[in-house]
């Protein structure tokens, strides 16, 4: 490119900025858009799954057999050593995993860090497990109410025919 043209763009994208620069001096961002939730910096790192535990096991076993593979090779060559290992064989690294997440709820409730945890026994991942030192006391986990519904799918016999037709609903 000439710096003929190139002048041209580089007096477009003055032009830009300063319209930008313009524009942001009244700007009001929106209400309701909450803020970035503060992740303490002395919470606990969340314990590693059954799996992960396995991969630290097994993947110096693999890197000595295959010296040359790569990350991704050798994730892949552990995810299918996993698959196809029965379930008396992960039974060590699940009740590991189990014993570590027992910890680490230990620590957050005795902490009070208050995090929102999503529980994995849900089948929506959209209801949250809030843990709080009172409700911890009791054994109790309370599902926070999801108020945001914004990703939430619609379904067909909610969703309004653009035709005018009725739909029965179902």
């Amino acid at each position: 490119m000439s710096p003929k043209e190139k002048g041209k763009f580089e007096d477009m994208a003055k032009q830009d900025k300063l319209r930008y620069e313009r524009e942001m001096k009244n700007y009001v961002p929106p209400k309701g858009q909450k803020k970035k939730r503060f992740k303490d910096p002395n919470a606990p790192k969340r314990p590693p799954s059954a799996f992960f535990l396995f991969c630290a096991d097994f993947r110096p076993k693999i890197k000595s057999e295959n010296p040359g593979l790569s990350i991704g090779d050798t994730a892949k060559k552990l995810g299918e050593m996993w698959n196809s290992s029965s379930a008396e064989e992960k039974q060590p690294y699940e009740k590991k995993a189990a014993k570590l997440k027992e910890k680490y709820d230990k620590v957050i409730i005795q902490n009070d860090y208050h995090l929102v945890i999503f529980s994995p026994h849900r089948t929506d991942s959209a209801c949250p497990i809030r843990y709080s030192k009172e409700l911890a006391a009791a054994n109790v986990r309370q599902p926070v109410p999801n108020t945001q519904n914004k990703h939430r799918r619609i379904l067909a016999a909610e969703r309004p025919r653009t035709d005018g037709a009725f739909r029965p609903i179902v």
